[in-house]
């Protein structure tokens, strides 16, 4: 045991504590002083390259989606003129004169975007896509203008958009690989962020965690906006109208996670007295083809109900124009087109190789039968239309065979026997929950999509003659 001094401790006097002031106080002020500036530096540095990140994965970004909107602007154009060289109707020029001014007006903007966050070799594939473009115009919408006949005669089979596609994809490859640097950059700037909070201390523990969030959820944001792109690229916007008498529910499911163009597709819009059409088809193929052939069918229908009320007649008549025009021999289409008068409750439809139309009145749930072979087969072809006194309430289920083709883990098929099951033991009245019942029982009973899938459903709510 040490000896301890039996001496009373000194008083601290005012000489004490200003003696003991300099050997404390100055040593935690220069450790502030020191630390303070470090972390307010490396902060704002490490904030800095965060937000110069952030803000280039944005504008990476605007990027994507431009260029996506040049393809489709494109692809619209092309549609428009392959249309009225099909049908001869002038109402599907609409579509090509939209997509040529928003060609213009998105190729601009892009060129401006891929300067700014400096894309290599960018500007001048952009440029050449203008300048294809305008070729494209002059060589053949221009002249399709003025002489219908002058498109099949002198592109009969091909796409252009294909050539377009293929100077599109160098572009978005580039763009691609600047989001990849994009991201580099960001994940590089949180870890230099943990570094300095480390060797620092704690205090940028915080800041650490809100830089790792931020990211995560940035990161998140690019692949749900990547999906995004690829969703509209698989299928083209469906720009459904309410029909007066009629409740619509409609889904649309990829099978892919990929940019593949898929061609199933729906469409509802009114007509005049009362009437109102609904389409459901399927395109066989994917890829650009597939989209292009898609514009052709809905718009090209679209066009023929205009000036013919039978849906049997439509598809004969659409079969002539869909042979000369589609981009390959190999291409064809099953589709539906129902016209339902709500004040009459009668439907009138065709089905052309379409066997998922089914009808549910009360608990029972039958098939409508097809009419007809699929479009694209055979020159002449014959389709007949069929004619079903409608009841209010009545529900009509319209999908493509990426829900009767579904296989469960033991790869059975659900068939058009599951279907009508489906139909028949949901009590939803509103078709949008019948639908949605109908996609939660399908992602339940397969554990994958192999084919994409386009519903839709509606409700005959009528509209009583005064």
């Amino acid at each position: 045991m040490s000896a301890r001094s039996s001496a009373r401790p000194e008083e601290p006097t005012a000489r004490t504590l200003t003696s003991r002031v300099p050997r404390y106080v100055p040593s935690g002020v220069l450790v502030l002083l020191v630390i303070i500036p470090i972390i307010a530096a490396g902060t704002v540095w490490v904030v800095a390259i965060l937000n110069g990140s952030f803000a280039l994965q944005g504008d990476v970004l605007n990027a994507m989606r431009l260029n996506d909107e040049v393809f489709q602007s494109q692809l619209s154009e092309e549609a428009g003129i392959r249309g009225y060289a099909a049908t001869g109707q002038t109402i599907v020029l609409e579509q090509f004169t939209n997509g040529r001014t928003d060609f213009y007006q998105t190729i601009d903007a892009l060129l401006a975007t891929v300067d700014q966050i400096g894309v290599p070799g960018a500007a001048v594939r952009i440029r050449a896509l203008r300048d294809n473009n305008g070729v494209w115009l002059t060589n053949v919408a221009l002249p399709t203008l003025k002489n219908r006949s002058y498109y099949a005669a002198r592109l009969r089979g091909r796409a252009r958009i294909d050539v377009f596609r293929n100077m599109e994809a160098g572009l978005g490859d580039a763009i691609q690989r600047r989001a990849d640097e994009a991201r580099r950059e960001s994940q590089n700037a949180v870890t230099q962020l943990a570094a300095i909070t480390i060797f620092i201390c704690v205090v940028l523990a915080s800041i650490i965690a809100y830089a790792s969030q931020r990211q995560r959820r940035l990161l998140l944001q690019i692949k749900s906006e990547q999906g995004i792109i690829a969703t509209l690229q698989s299928a083209l916007i469906n720009n459904l109208k309410p029909v007066p008498g009629l409740d619509v529910g409609t889904a649309y499911i990829s099978a892919t996670d990929g940019a593949a163009v898929g061609g199933d597709f729906f469409d509802s819009q009114p007509l005049d007295g009362g009437r109102g059409y609904v389409l459901v088809g399927d395109v066989s193929g994917k890829g650009v083809n597939a989209a292009v052939d898609t514009a052709l069918v809905r718009h090209g229908i679209r066009s023929l109900l205009v000036v013919e009320n039978d849906p049997g007649q439509i598809f004969t008549k659409f079969n002539e124009a869909f042979l000369a025009s589609r981009s390959g021999d190999e291409i064809f289409v099953a589709v539906f087109l129902g016209i339902i008068d709500t004040a009459s409750l009668a439907l009138r439809y065709a089905s052309a190789g379409h066997g998922q139309a089914y009808l549910r009145r009360g608990s029972s749930v039958r098939e409508l039968p097809v009419t007809g072979p699929l479009i694209g087969i055979e020159s002449p072809t014959s389709i007949k239309s069929g004619r079903v006194e409608l009841e209010l309430d009545d529900v009509i289920v319209l999908a493509t065979d990426g829900l009767t083709e579904a296989r469960n883990a033991d790869l059975i098929m659900l068939d058009d026997e599951g279907a009508m099951k489906w139909i028949q033991e949901s009590e939803a009245t509103a078709p949008q929950v019948l639908v949605d019942e109908i996609v939660s029982r399908l992602k339940s009973y397969t554990p994958k999509m192999r084919d994409d899938l386009a519903i839709l459903a509606l409700r005959i709510a009528g509209v009583r003659q005064q």
